[in-house]
């Protein structure tokens, strides 16, 4: 029968056009339909695109910034300077092996790649994320991820030869580890820095996948097609050890020089305004994991963050811990026992794609995790009188409960946040360390529902303090 027959000739493992291009179409075929479903989700605004902006703020804000130069270094292992010197070093390389197909399909492959991300970069016109960045935003578009998509298309293809050549499990698995840790590195790096949303990472990936793909079928039917045996070349070994040591040393000044370049980026300053302009331009809402509005915020406060703290602290609040997992640990003991925690974490929240900087609590009178009052910081972008301007919420936990929105346990608020507003608000005030103060109406009556699920009513009105 025909049908048997053209089956035969897919699965065939010795034809070039049999096993190796079946696979081929079929993994080319898979990645790429990962992709499409990814640019789906970005045109389509899923929940998972939502939650995007918040996911690199939490990255930033609990990943400890002694990693951040190790970060950057991985980035630019696929800077396009960086690439040119390992490309040439391996072409190189290939030509002192007399390697023309490798050559070849090793430039297929980074053309493709180039070709892909440049034209999709134009089509899409994604922009990159507006906030938080690290490093110098690229000025080419967000949508797919070039860092991440050379990770794959250009060393992928590149420890696909290496691995194909050496013999060995113990290489083979450490060719496998090394490709793993670049692409995922890579761009992981890229969503940390601030530079790319994760479904740019997501689908630089795939689209490399797809790349890699195409190169190393035709790569493998080149090599059924027609064999060539290697040539042999007299001194290949000492050229061979040259170029590598030219190379490393013109990989590592690169580098270097890159790395300088972007770490030596300003930070941004604040932006002097006056807190009417801030109020009529700015959000004036906090933001749950997907973005969406939660709580007004209570308070505006004008001063430096060691004002801010001084102020808590001299009103008798602590100031929270970042979360991390022994102190997750630690508080579930505390809320099970039912014991005191009065320095324990606060639910992470965010505004503008950020997560609260700062986080103060102060126990209740029944001394336990379960209770407390608490309020969360954010930083602005904004000054007024050259001093930092903050966004404050404030809500009293008053029991824990399996919320019904995350299926975990989490502290409920009081619904009547205006009564913890006003208990800060004097507290803070009983200090002597507010210059001025004023309450304004802020959003007018608002009702809603908070991350964990626990309804909130306000008035609207919030509290100004120059400190």
């Amino acid at each position: 029968m025909k049908w048997i027959y053209f089956l035969k000739k897919r699965l065939d493992k010795d034809s070039p056009y049999g096993l190796t291009l079946t696979i081929g179409i079929l993994l080319c075929a898979y990645f790429f339909s990962h992709f499409i479903s990814t640019l789906y989700q970005i045109y389509t605004a899923s929940r998972f695109v939502a939650a995007e902006p918040q996911i690199i703020a939490l990255l930033q804000a609990y990943i400890p910034r002694s990693f951040h130069s190790f970060f950057l270094v991985l980035t630019l292992l696929a800077n396009i300077k960086v690439l040119l010197v390992v490309g040439v070093i391996s072409i190189l390389i290939f030509i002192a092996h007399r390697k023309p197909i490798e050559t070849a399909y090793f430039l297929l492959s980074t053309g493709l790649g180039i070709f892909s991300s440049i034209t999709l970069k134009y089509l899409i016109d994604r922009e990159r994320p507006n906030f938080a960045h690290l490093i110098a935003i690229p000025l080419s578009g967000s949508f797919p991820s070039g860092h991440a998509l050379f990770a794959i298309c250009f060393y992928g293809f590149l420890l696909y030869l290496l691995f194909r050549t050496l013999h060995g499990l113990v290489f083979k698995f450490f060719i496998v580890v090394l490709a793993l840790f670049l692409v995922i590195g890579i761009g992981f790096s890229r969503v940390y820095l601030g530079v790319h949303f994760p479904t740019d990472v997501f689908a630089g990936w795939y689209l490399g996948l797809v790349v890699l793909t195409v190169s190393v079928t035709l790569y493998e039917m080149h090599q059924r097609i027609q064999m060539l045996p290697s040539q042999p070349s007299r001194g290949k070994k000492t050229v061979t050890l040259l170029i590598m040591v030219f190379g490393v040393i013109a990989f590592i000044a690169t580098l270097a020089s890159e790395y300088r370049t972007m770490t030596a980026r300003a930070e941004a300053g604040l932006q002097e305004i006056t807190l009417d302009q801030f109020i009529s331009s700015e959000s004036l809402y906090s933001q749950d994991f997907y973005g969406k509005r939660m709580e007004p915020f209570s308070f505006l406060v004008v001063g430096t963050e060691e004002e801010l703290v001084g102020v808590f602290a001299a009103a008798g609040w602590k100031r929270a811990e970042n979360p991390t997992i022994a102190n997750f640990i630690k508080l579930s003991t505390a809320v099970a026992q039912n014991s005191s925690y009065p320095t324990a974490p606060v639910t992470p929240a965010f505004y503008n794609g950020s997560v609260h900087a700062i986080a103060f609590e102060e126990e209740t009178e029944e001394k336990t995790a379960r209770k407390r009052h608490h309020a969360r910081y954010w930083k602005t972008r904004f000054s007024v009188g050259g001093k930092q301007v903050w966004v404050g919420t404030a809500s009293k936990d008053i029991d824990v409960v399996i919320s019904s929105f995350i299926t975990l346990p989490t502290h409920t608020i009081d619904p009547a946040i205006d009564t913890e507003r006003e208990y800060i608000s004097g507290q803070l005030g009983s200090t002597g360390l507010i210059v001025q103060q004023k309450k304004i109406d802020l959003v007018g009556s608002v009702t809603g529902i908070n991350a964990s699920g626990s309804n909130f009513h306000t008035d609207g009105w919030a509290y100004v303090f120059q400190l």
